[in-house]
């Protein structure tokens, strides 16, 4: 009798945030994105409130609010990456900045 072959999804390791869920959109830790910390370290770092940067992504066309905001810092929402690159552009770095260590 043949042995059949047992596939396994592919899972990827980022350093320090875990494995990431095959199509849930969730590290095993259930964060949503790898952002959150970099995102709040560098508003605060610029003495921006939550609500300020969320009224920077309003001048460039995105309807986000203080609570999106807090829901980014706290990895509890995805990040598009169209919002990588305004997120970027209202805290005025360069993308991948925004991914601190696990970007290296």
């Amino acid at each position: 009798m043949k042995a059949e072959l047992q596939f396994q999804p592919a899972q990827t390791f980022i350093a320090g945030y875990g494995t990431e869920r095959p199509d849930s959109g969730m590290l095993l830790n259930g964060a949503k994105n790898v952002i959150g910390p970099q995102v709040r370290r560098l508003r605060w770092s610029r003495g921006l409130r939550q609500r300020d940067l969320a009224a920077r992504l309003q001048i460039q066309g995105w309807a986000a609010d203080r609570a999106a905001i807090s829901r980014i810092e706290s990895q509890l929402r995805c990040v598009r990456d169209i919002e990588l690159l305004l997120l970027a552009r209202a805290l005025k770095v360069e993308v991948s900045e925004l991914f601190g260590r696990c970007g290296k």
